[in-house]
């Protein structure tokens, strides 16, 4: 397929998906264990991006949170009889908690949402602190791991630094390789590695040394947090980081052993989705504080001054059957399944939707706005497409799957 096919593709009017109580597949909850963290990352939204609320809250959860969090969540299982729960301890740097209360934690959700439920659990980590006794932890308890790393030194410690202003690149390594070696005998604790792009670096760099040099078999690479309102930081452009997505696309083709989630994602909605349709209800993602009360999700910390109005709750007085039908949860279910006004006229519409929504956001329309990534997206949806039809994937299927 070429730019001008492209160009010249008929377009119909974008699908609207309901807010109606459809079933909920997935809950994915995100703990905030710790909220505080031993790194301080120049781009670290959660500490930096102007919201210093974390500092009015514990900078750990006690194990009376987490007892009433299990119940909560129990109970919630119940109530809406969920296939399935997600839950990732997370932070700040969530092994800033205490072993021992780790372990506890773990005990008091497999013990209270097991019987109810389908349980994964996972951390979210910066690394530096996997010890030994850590990986035995995690494999006892079946956490599944995700480590934090930008690439190799002279690129990660640019921004992941410590208090004293530190590189962190060895020490995470230390214990990316501590997780690694253990998955040999437990393989679902490989570690997935998460990284945060930027678009002056060198994607294949990057990308070799998470696979040759760490071992990597599954990659997750997101961009920048920032909405309209923001813009793209560090000077580069939409289509930097579109060109930068092209080639993490042609580098996973040459050896496709690894999941590279924004690659799988896009893939998927090829194999997956009807010409013009949203379907079902997204997961929705319950934020819990350590002191207990719930949150929007982190990921619209660029929509700042959507996400201060949004509504706030707790794990004691609130049922999650209750508090994932408010009023907010509902406002991102229907900017999820409608596509911004100003993309009815996209070729990419139903491979894009209008992009994240937390991307879309700028305080003047609030989520009606195509991604700040948009032109960048692009490149990479046409790159992806001329791919699959010079592998000889269907052409019509692929006029079909977006919808002209």
């Amino acid at each position: 397929m070429t730019s001008d096919v492209a160009a010249t593709m008929r377009t119909s009017e974008p699908a609207r998906a309901s807010c109606e109580k459809l079933p909920i597949r997935e809950v994915e909850v995100i703990i905030k264990v710790a909220e505080r963290c031993n790194l301080a990352c120049s781009y670290c939204y959660y500490f930096f991006a102007g919201d210093q609320s974390f500092a009015t809250r514990p900078a750990r959860m006690a194990r009376e949170v987490v007892a009433q969090t299990a119940r909560f969540l129990a109970d919630g299982a119940r109530d809406l009889a969920l296939p399935a729960i997600k839950l990732v301890f997370h932070g700040g740097e969530p092994l800033m908690l205490r072993k021992a209360d780790f372990e506890w934690a773990c005990q008091q959700f497999r013990e209270a949402l097991d019987p109810v439920t389908r349980l994964t659990l996972s951390v979210q980590t910066n690394g530096v602190l996997i010890d030994p006794d850590w990986v035995s932890l995690f494999s006892q308890y079946n956490v599944s791991v995700g480590i934090s790393i930008d690439g190799e030194a002279e690129i990660h410690d640019r921004h992941r630094v410590d208090h004293r202003g530190r590189g962190s690149h060895d020490r995470v390594v230390r214990g990316i390789r501590l997780v690694h070696d253990a998955a040999e005998h437990a393989p679902q604790l490989a570690p997935g590695l998460l990284t945060v792009l930027d678009a002056g670096y060198d994607v294949k760099r990057l990308y070799e040394h998470f696979t040759h040099e760490l071992g990597a078999k599954a990659i997750s690479t997101l961009l920048p947090d920032c909405s309209h309102d923001d813009g793209i930081p560090g000077g580069h452009s939409a289509e930097d980081y579109g060109r930068m997505l092209c080639d993490l696309f042609d580098l996973w083709i040459e050896d496709d052993s690894i999941h590279v989630r924004e690659v799988s994602k896009v893939l998927a909605r090829f194999a997956r989705f009807q010409a013009g349709m949203w379907t079902g209800r997204r997961n929705p993602v319950v934020v819990i504080q350590s002191d207990g009360s719930l949150a929007m999700d982190d990921s619209y910390v660029p929509a700042q001054d959507w996400r201060d109005k949004a509504a706030k709750g707790s794990v004691f007085a609130d049922r999650m059957s209750s508090w994932l039908w408010n009023d907010d949860y509902m406002v991102l279910d229907r900017e999820y399944g409608r596509i911004p006004s100003a993309c009815g006229e996209c070729v990419w519409r139903n491979v894009c939707g209008g992009g994240d929504l937390e991307n879309r956001y700028s305080s003047e329309r609030g989520f009606d706005n195509p991604s700040v990534y948009c032109e960048g997206l692009k490149l990479f949806y046409l790159h992806i497409t001329k791919y699959l039809a010079r592998s000889g994937y269907p052409v019509d299927e692929i006029f079909e799957r977006l919808g002209v």
